[in-house]
């Protein structure tokens, strides 16, 4: 397996350290927020119960960004119709093109190098495996845009759905992925009491040596 050294840093940390916070992202503080004197509130559709509280401070927009909504997470929709409202819609235009020229790069260089082989993306949140349809995440959106062959079994989920350890081969692959939601255990992955189980061994992904830890935040 390989779980690289940063898998528990924030990618956006240096980005937003000027940034000062509202507060917990489920409880966020109104009185913060008021004070600033934003022109423009931004939130999750799941944060709907504080939006007339919200609209009161400055126009507030929702954006579909929680699957647990409508179960459909669509990065692109999301860019433009955020970039729609601030006036950035050729901004987004020029990040899409620039997006659809790199994948049409790397499924040319991709070939057919990927035909024989699969890719299967479990989460691992504590000794608890789940999995997440590719219409709710972004990065599985981004895999079948460049051609990553993902298992049937994957590719069809529509929704998420939690994994007991005997439904692990169901989702085995020649390359595994495994997103790690929980932080204080990333340095530690190795010793996780999930992975010493002798199901999780004998998956193939892991014989072979073909599993990659990667952090929910990098995502």
């Amino acid at each position: 397996a390989v779980w690289p050294d940063s898998i528990s840093s924030d990618t956006l940390s240096d980005r937003v350290a000027d940034i000062p916070s509202v507060g917990d992202w489920e409880r966020p503080s109104l009185e913060k927020i008021l004070s600033l004197k934003p022109d423009l509130i931004i939130g999750h559709v799941w944060q709907r119960a504080q939006y007339s509280l919200l609209s009161e401070i400055a126009p507030t927009v929702l954006l579909g960004t929680d699957s647990r909504v409508d179960y459909r997470v669509d990065f692109k929709e999301n860019l433009t119709y955020l970039a729609d409202i601030l006036d950035k819609g050729d901004k987004a235009s020029e990040l899409l093109a620039n997006y659809n020229m790199r994948i049409e790069e790397f499924r040319q260089k991709l070939g057919n190098g990927l035909d024989n082989m699969t890719v299967s993306i479990v989460h691992l949140n504590g000794s608890q495996p789940s999995v997440y349809g590719p219409n709710l995440v972004p990065y599985a959106q981004v895999l079948i845009d460049a051609g990553i062959p993902l298992i049937p079994a994957y590719k069809n989920l529509k929704r998420s759905k939690f994994l007991s350890v005997e439904a692990l081969p169901d989702w085995d692959a020649d390359v595994l992925f495994v997103v790690i939601l929980q932080e204080e255990e990333s340095e530690q992955l190795e010793s996780l009491s999930f992975l010493q189980q002798p199901i999780w061994k004998n998956l193939k992904a892991v014989q072979d040596g073909n599993v990659y830890g990667v952090s929910w935040a990098s995502t």
